[in-house]
């Protein structure tokens, strides 16, 4: 049984009535312990900065009711932990891209920009990124808004290795609802 947060009903709801697809809205969250305003300049950096783009390509295993929406939710979390002192970073970002469905398929693309202050890798300091996603299909009809189908999972996890500054880095998903 998946248990669904308000945020992602929140996001379904205002997916339902979506005629076209729309740009990714990122978001920055920048979320830090108390702890982060101790940090030792010596071991901050110039921000990690650069694009995740991610396309998703659905097959619906049967076609949705007509005017069906799908919604590609993309969350990433890039953490710093600092061993010994316990000092941590926490940065989120998440886009979302809503689609209609077309017979039995759908696809959609992704784009986060982010830039994150990291300390340098090293052998004290534990850096990670993990994306995640949720793709939701949804319909209306007399202003009922309908889950259809849904699914999530993770697409990228890496540790103490980042996509290159500046750059834009693609990932290609496969989905089935």
């Amino acid at each position: 049984m998946r248990i669904w947060s308000i945020a992602a009903w929140g996001l379904l709801a205002l997916g339902a009535g979506m005629a076209v697809s729309r740009p990714a809205a990122a978001q920055n969250d920048r979320n830090t312990s108390p702890a982060e305003a101790q940090l030792d300049p010596e071991i901050t950096t110039a921000p990690l900065a650069g694009t995740i783009e991610v396309t998703f390509t659905i097959t619906l295993k049967s076609a949705l009711p007509s005017g069906s929406n799908v919604a590609c939710l993309v969350e990433l979390s890039a953490n710093s932990i600092q061993s010994g002192t316990a000092q941590s970073l926490s940065y989120r970002e998440s886009g979302i891209v809503y689609v209609k469905s077309s017979g039995t398929s759908a696809s959609c693309t992704v784009a986060i920009p982010y830039a994150w202050a990291l300390p340098a890798d090293s052998s004290t300091v534990l850096n990670d990124l993990e994306g995640s996603y949720q793709i939701i299909a949804s319909s209306a009809s007399a202003g009922v808004v309908s889950l259809e189908r849904s699914s999530g999972g993770t697409f990228l996890v890496l540790t103490n290795t980042f996509p290159a500054s500046g750059a834009t880095t693609k990932y290609a998903v496969p989905v089935t609802l």
